[in-house]
């Protein structure tokens, strides 16, 4: 069990961080100018509602993004930027079953890690989906004028325990079939 939440936290934190990665911010300041004096500009002619619904698209387009590079075969364990490593927990165990020759067992529970991450991810579009209808004007300025995670933080406190309960029987699954 100890195992599967370590993968739940890894899972969680970079389906969050693949969101925030998505390029929503890039799409946003492109589509308001160049520079920063064009885009606080741009925002300031912007109705709170249409800064909201903006923001709310190029988020969309981010995490449709991200499910469509990470919630497909390799998504996880070919890309070495994203790639879930063996839990820092089981670092250990996994140097002493290589040192005895079982590093085909630690490659296995490895690769399985990531198939876990890349089937999980998909079933998180509809909870992702939710938290972004559901986002306030002051949530949107949050984001907006948060820190580079903003977009992360706000994900986390709305979605993480959506996201453990409906990953947490497929991480199992995945992690059991390990052995």
């Amino acid at each position: 069990m100890k195992t599967t939440n370590l993968v739940l936290f890894a899972l969680l934190a970079l389906a969050m961080s693949g969101v925030a990665h998505g390029g929503w911010k890039d799409k946003l300041k492109s589509a308001l100018g160049d520079d920063e004096s064009e885009q606080t500009d741009a925002l300031a002619n912007l109705s709170s509602e249409d800064q909201v619904a903006g923001l709310k698209q190029a988020l969309q387009q981010g995490v449709t993004t991200a499910i469509e590079t990470l919630g497909v075969a390799d998504g996880f364990w070919t890309d070495e930027l994203v790639r879930i490593a063996v839990p820092e927990k089981l670092q250990r165990v996994a140097r002493t079953a290589k040192k005895l020759g079982g590093e085909r067992y630690v490659d296995e529970f490895h690769e399985t890690l990531n198939r876990a991450a890349e089937t999980a991810v998909p079933a998180a579009a509809e909870l992702f989906g939710e938290a972004i209808a559901q986002m306030s004007v002051e949530d949107a300025v949050d984001i907006i004028r948060g820190p580079e995670d903003a977009a992360t933080q706000y994900f986390r406190r709305h979605t993480e325990d959506a996201l453990r309960e409906q990953f947490a029987p497929i991480v199992t699954e995945a992690t059991d079939a390990a052995g």
